[in-house]
C-alpha cells in the first residue's frame, strides 16, 4: 500500500487532491474542538519534517519536556525558560495556542528538589513560588495548564505531599492569581477503559475533583491522559459516558490530554497492530467527542519518531520491536490511527 501510494504521489492530479485534503486542525475547527499535539524542543531540531505536519494536523502545542520541574529548574533559585520560549515560538509562528504541562508532578523533579524531605513550610513555599513565577513568566500566552498531574494512586489519593488535598487547592489558587485567564487543570491517567482497576481510579478522581470544588480551588477542567492500552483492559462504552457525564455534571470541561497507543500488549504484525489501535482509538473519540464538555483533544506526539514508549521500562514492547502509537509512522505517514481520528472528528 506504501508503495502503491508513493507511485500515486508521481501524478499532478493525486499530488493535488492529497494538498487539498483536510488535516485534523481544519477538521477539528469545523466542529469546534481544540486539537493539539505534544512536541519537545529536541524534535523539533532533529526532525524538521515533522513542522509543516503538526502545522497541519495541531492548532495547540504541549511542550513534552520544558515546562517540567527538572527542565525550569536547574538549581532552587533558578529558571531556565529557554528552551520553553522556543517551542513557544515554535508555535507562535504556526498561529497555535500554547498548553501549560506541568506545575505539579511527583516525577521529572530535579535533583535539589525532594518533597517528601521538605518540611512543610519550605514545601509550600517553594511550590507557591514556582508556580507563581512560571504561570506569571507566561501569562496571556496559556491556554490551559496542567496545575497537578496524575495525584491518583492505587489506593485513592497518591502518597506523598504533592496529593494532599489541601496542598492542591492552593496550588490552584496560586495559578489563577498568576494567570487569570488561564483553565487550570487536574490530569490524570487510567481513567478510560473498563476494568475494576479503572472503575477505582475514576471514582477516587470524583471524590477529589467534588472535595476540591467544594473547598473554592478553581478547578476549570479535567484532564483524561488517555493513553490508550489495547489488551490491557476492555473498552466499555457505558463506562467511560457516564464518568464523562458525571465531570461534566460538575460544570466541568473536559479535555484529553495525551492521546496515542500503548501497543506493548498488540501482535508483531504491523498491519494487525494498526488496526487494532485505531479501532480502540476510534471507540474511545466515538464516547469523548459525543460528550460536549470535551473541549480539546490533544495526541501525545504525532509520528512515530516521537515514541516515548521506547524509553519506558513499563510501556516498551517486550519483543524489542519499534513502538507504534501516533497518527503517523516514522517516514511521516498517515497510519490507520490518523484516519480513525479524522474519521471520529468529521462523525
Amino acid at each position: 500500500m506504501r508503495l502503491a501510494r508513493r507511485a500515486l504521489l508521481g501524478t499532478p492530479l493525486a499530488a493535488t487532491a492529497l494538498a487539498q485534503e483536510p488535516g485534523l486542525r481544519a477538521l477539528a475547527e469545523a466542529r469546534g474542538l481544540v486539537i493539539g499535539n505534544m512536541v519537545t524542543r529536541g524534535q523539533l531540531r532533529d526532525h524538521p519534517a515533522l513542522q509543516p505536519l503538526l502545522r497541519r494536523d495541531a492548532a495547540l502545542i504541549t511542550p513534552g519536556l520544558e515546562l517540567k520541574w527538572d527542565t525550569l529548574r536547574p538549581d532552587p533559585e533558578s529558571f531556565n525558560f529557554a528552551p520553553a520560549e522556543e517551542v513557544a515560538a515554535f508555535t507562535l509562528a504556526g498561529g497555535m495556542d500554547l498548553r501549560g504541562h506541568t506545575l505539579v508532578w511527583h516525577e521529572a523533579l530535579p535533583r535539589w528538589f525532594d518533597p517528601a524531605a521538605m518540611p512543610a513550610p519550605q514545601l509550600r513555599a517553594t511550590l507557591e513560588r514556582h508556580i507563581r513565577t512560571v504561570a506569571g513568566h507566561f501569562q496571556g500566552r496559556i491556554a490551559s495548564w496542567d496545575v497537578v498531574n496524575e495525584p491518583i494512586g492505587e489506593n485513592g489519593l497518591r502518597d506523598g505531599p504533592h496529593s494532599d488535598p489541601d496542598l492542591i487547592r492552593q496550588a490552584f489558587l496560586w495559578a489563577r492569581e498568576a494567570d487569570p485567564g488561564a483553565r487550570l487543570v487536574i490530569n490524570d491517567y487510567d481513567l478510560e477503559l473498563g476494568d475494576r482497576r479503572q472503575d477505582g481510579r475514576r471514582t477516587a478522581m470524583l471524590r477529589l475533583l467534588e472535595r476540591l470544588l467544594r473547598a473554592g480551588a478553581p478547578v476549570g477542567a479535567l484532564g483524561i491522559q488517555a493513553h490508550l492500552a489495547p489488551r490491557s483492559a476492555p473498552f466499555d462504552a457505558a463506562r467511560l459516558a457516564r464518568f464523562l457525564r458525571d465531570v461534566a455534571g460538575m460544570g466541568l470541561a473536559i479535555e484529553v490530554t495525551e492521546l496515542d497507543i500503548v501497543d506493548r500488549l498488540l501482535p508483531a504484525d504491523i498491519a494487525a497492530r494498526d488496526a487494532e489501535g485505531a479501532a480502540m482509538a476510534a471507540d474511545f473519540l466515538r464516547v469523548a467527542l459525543d460528550q460536549p464538555a470535551v473541549r480539546m483533544l490533544v495526541l501525545w506526539g504525532l509520528s512515530d519518531v516521537q515514541a516515548w514508549q521506547q524509553d519506558s521500562a513499563f510501556a516498551r514492547r517486550r519483543d524489542g520491536l519499534p513502538s507504534r502509537s501516533h497518527p503517523l509512522d516514522r517516514e511521516m505517514a498517515k497510519k490507520p490511527l490518523w484516519h480513525a481520528i479524522a474519521g471520529a472528528l468529521r462523525a
